[in-house]
């Protein structure tokens, strides 16, 4: 019965630098800052507050809104003034897209970023789609000092590497670019939390996955091992697997403990492996076919094509296993509720990830 199962299970796991922006505008055609935009100045310090309660008095509540949100930016700096346009714009004003760019073109490299990411999402008004090519023009003025230095902003980094390695319009695909940028946002994240061992768990995937596989640069698995041991402290089911594939030949069952940790965390392609091992067994450890067959029924709950393989593992059973092996898969899933939506890595960032438990 034993070998039944394990090959029941063996079937269905056969398969197991850019250059530096300029100084000038990078957006198009944008209006300058005008005197009447800019910071208030001594010069209008002399109205008296009657003048200033008649100059409110006369303007549109349309144009007082408008002045407080500019006034509310104008005491915010950075990254906050640019998640104020942002969430205004997000919130409906389209007009907030160009308020990004102008604060993009004064010099706020996190307007930069958010300009940006919404051009790399497709929601810039006026354009149809995505605009790769303005996205990472937008990302470079982010990253980059007019003297070509680096900003600091992580994530203007982070998404360059996600445009260099997944490619899109006219940027191609390029691993090594992409490798790069990941590594840049890594130790800008680190200088900005000023603490050497902070982790930005996205860009250590990333680095990790291009280090292991190399998607056309040469391979160096001992070079990718501390981007997977940073990586997996997101808790992201794909590191989690990423880095138990990595290790499975030198040491199993440390790689059994992450696949664990990222089944328990929804991840189909690990339960399979979670199957597999408690199919077979080795002189490290016994095969137990009750649980073999309750992880196989926890993955084809999240994919049905899987159901055939399931059945036939759970037929080998007797009455007794087979209630065992339901019952083991109805209380996890119960504990676990709706399957959760997986990080996208192939979308950029405008904020830090949300944490995983």
């Amino acid at each position: 019965m034993k070998q039944g199962i394990a090959a029941a299970v063996m079937l269905v796991l056969a398969a197991g630098g850019v250059g530096a922006a300029t100084e000038e505008s990078v957006f198009g055609k944008t209006r300058s800052v005008t005197a009447a935009e800019a910071p208030a100045t001594d010069a209008g310090a002399g109205k008296t507050d009657k003048a200033n309660k008649a100059d409110t008095d006369k303007a549109a509540p349309a144009n007082a809104a408008a002045r407080k949100t500019e006034n509310e930016s104008k005491k915010l700096q950075g990254r906050d003034e640019a998640r104020l346009l942002y969430e205004r714009f997000n919130g409906g004003d389209m007009l907030y897209a160009s308020k990004l760019r102008d604060a993009a073109n004064r010099g706020n490299p996190w307007a930069a970023m958010q300009y940006g990411y919404l051009a790399h999402k497709g929601r810039l008004p006026g354009k149809k789609g995505p605009d790769y090519t303005l996205a990472q023009r937008a990302y470079l003025k982010a990253v980059k000092t007019r003297d070509n230095g680096l900003t600091g902003n992580y994530l203007a980094a982070y998404n360059l590497g996600v445009l260099h390695f997944n490619g899109g319009g006219s940027i191609k695909k390029d691993p090594a670019a992409a490798l790069r940028w990941f590594q840049t946002a890594i130790v800008s994240y680190r200088e900005m939390r000023k603490s050497k061992t902070a982790v930005f768990w996205p860009a250590s995937a990333y680095a990790a996955q291009i280090l292991t596989n190399g998607y056309g640069i040469k391979p160096d698995k001992a070079a990718a091992r501390p981007y997977w041991l940073d990586a997996v402290k997101g808790n992201e089911p794909v590191a989690l697997h990423g880095f138990a594939q990595s290790v499975f030949h030198d040491n199993p069952f440390t790689a059994m403990t992450y696949f664990r940790r990222a089944a328990d965390r929804q991840h189909v392609a690990s339960m399979l492996i979670m199957a597999r091992w408690y199919a077979h067994a080795d002189k490290f450890h016994q095969a137990e076919p009750v649980q073999a067959a309750s992880w196989l029924l926890r993955a084809t709950h999240y994919d049905k094509r899987h159901g055939p393989t399931t059945d036939a593992v759970m037929s080998s059973l007797d009455a007794k296993s087979r209630k065992k092996a339901r019952d083991t898969a109805a209380q996890w899933l119960r504990s676990r509720g709706l399957k959760q939506a997986p990080f996208d890595y192939a979308s950029p960032l405008n904020d830090d990830p949300a944490p995983i438990r």
